[in-house]
């Protein structure tokens, strides 16, 4: 190795070894996030007449979808010990999907979410839990191809949120690599003698860019 690659080298372990400052942590954030979405719906119908109309498939879909969005929040610190609350909002770019049948299809508009935040603080690292609520607004179509039954509808189910992921600081700016899961509430929809349910989660990874202030 050369003497000025050990030299680089140097440098940068001692960057990354060096305490961060006793404040590192607290204060306002503010910033922009891109997602990658693993989408999941599982629906059921039902007859109040027990007679089924049209081959409806019952079963899961799944969906991939890429999502564009902004994060807001306040930490304290507290020795090693960080705390606090963000508020996010995405909207989706769309994506592609499969499903039970080619008659159903959920198409994700926007989500968002308000968590508190706690983590750990390792040096210029920041290892953190979040939970919370969320809320989502989805298209769902149900088309088995039968005028009677064929429905298209929209809703903003709630659900619960958990995740976790790895924040770095580099003065002001603060990358983060983050995993969460959403768990929305069923919803039903009943169209004529047909009564569609639907329950979706999501798994997503998001690459955040966050400015301390």
């Amino acid at each position: 190795m050369s003497k000025q690659a050990f030299i680089l080298m140097s440098a940068l372990c001692g960057a990354v070894a060096a305490p961060a400052a006793a404040q590192e942590w607290e204060g306002g954030v503010i910033g922009v996030t891109a997602e990658h979405e693993w989408l999941r719906s599982d629906t059921q119908y039902s007859s109040i007449l027990a007679l089924p109309i049209g081959p409806i498939p019952s079963g899961r879909f799944s969906e991939q979808d890429v999502a564009l969005g902004a994060v807001a929040g306040y930490r304290w610190q507290s020795g090693s010990l960080v705390l606090g609350a963000e508020a996010d909002a995405a909207v989706s770019l769309g994506g592609s999907g499969s499903g039970p049948g080619p008659f159903y299809a959920i198409d994700p508009k926007w989500h968002g979410s308000l968590r508190a935040v706690a983590g750990v603080s390792l040096n210029r690292a920041l290892v953190f839990a979040t939970v919370g609520v969320a809320k989502g607004s989805f298209t769902f179509r149900h088309e088995p191809g039968v005028p009677l039954t064929r429905v298209t509808h929209s809703e903003d189910p709630t659900g619960l949120v958990l995740g976790g992921g790895i924040e770095f600081a580099a003065g002001q700016f603060h990358p983060r690599l983050e995993y969460r899961h959403v768990r929305y509430q069923r919803t039903t929809t009943m169209v004529d003698t047909i009564s569609y349910y639907d329950r979706v989660t999501a798994d997503s990874l998001r690459l955040n860019l966050l400015y301390r202030f």
